[in-house]
């Protein structure tokens, strides 16, 4: 009796291991507002403020602003978007999500925007690539970012 009793402890205390590591090895991602920079991956320019909201399984940009100097005359027009949130996808060590669409900026114009996020527990980066149209001709500017739980 005595024995049988023996495994079946040692079979409960595997099981209980066993759903420990299960539930260390996917771990979760942080949620509410993230704040950090975006700094440009090409060429100069400096980093530019960047928020990100976590609510449930979805993320988005709250604000985010490009600076393309793409113009005629030299001018560098700056725009701050916002997205709608994306879905997350549960990875082993947090989430991911993409958005990719048109979005209006605060001045009313359309630009197109790609962002791809990596979400942990403190922190969201990723990379956002925008396209606006300047003086009829398309002008592109990748940002790479990283924001902290505030």
């Amino acid at each position: 009796m005595s024995s049988r009793l023996i495994a079946r402890a040692a079979l409960a205390l595997s099981i209980a291991l066993i759903a420990t590591a299960s539930t260390a090895l996917a771990a979760g991602y942080g949620h509410g507002r993230f704040v950090g920079t975006a700094k440009p991956e090409f060429g100069g320019g400096k980093a530019t403020p960047v928020t990100v909201k976590v609510k449930g399984s979805r993320v988005r940009v709250v604000s985010m602003t490009f600076s393309f100097d793409c113009a005629s005359d030299g001018s560098v027009q700056t725009r701050t978007i916002n997205t709608p949130f994306a879905r997350v996808h549960n990875g082993a060590a947090g989430g991911g999500a993409t958005f990719d669409g048109k979005v209006k900026t605060d001045q009313g114009e359309s630009v197109d925007v790609s962002v791809a996020y990596g979400l942990r527990q403190r922190t969201i980066s990723g990379i956002a690539d925008g396209t606006m149209d300047v003086d009829g001709l398309p002008c592109m500017k990748d940002l790479s970012f990283k924001a902290n739980k505030k």
